[in-house]
C-alpha cells in the first residue's frame, strides 16, 4: 500500500472503475503535463498477474492506492 496526506480524490472516484482513464485533478493535461495512463496500465498490470488494485481514502487524509498480488509459485 502507498499513501499520503494530500487532498485525495472526490468522493465517487473510489468506487470507479480504474481502467476508464479519469483524470481527477482537472488542473493536469496533456499540454501541461502527464498522459493520464499511470493507474490504468497499473491496474492491467496487477490484473494480467491475477492481483488486485483499489484505491481508498488514506489514514494520513489522502488516497491510499492498495495493490496485492499471489505469491510466485516454483
Amino acid at each position: 500500500m502507498i499513501e499520503d496526506a494530500g487532498q485525495g480524490l472526490p468522493e465517487g472516484a473510489y468506487a470507479e472503475n480504474i481502467r476508464s482513464l479519469n483524470r481527477f485533478d482537472k488542473s493536469r493535461s496533456r499540454e501541461n503535463g502527464g498522459s493520464g495512463l499511470g493507474m490504468s496500465i497499473m491496474s492491467a498490470v496487477i490484473e494480467k498477474l491475477n492481483g488486485t488494485f483499489s484505491l481508498r481514502k488514506s489514514a494520513l487524509g489522502g488516497l491510499a492506492v492498495v495493490a496485492s498480488l499471489p505469491l510466485a509459485k516454483d
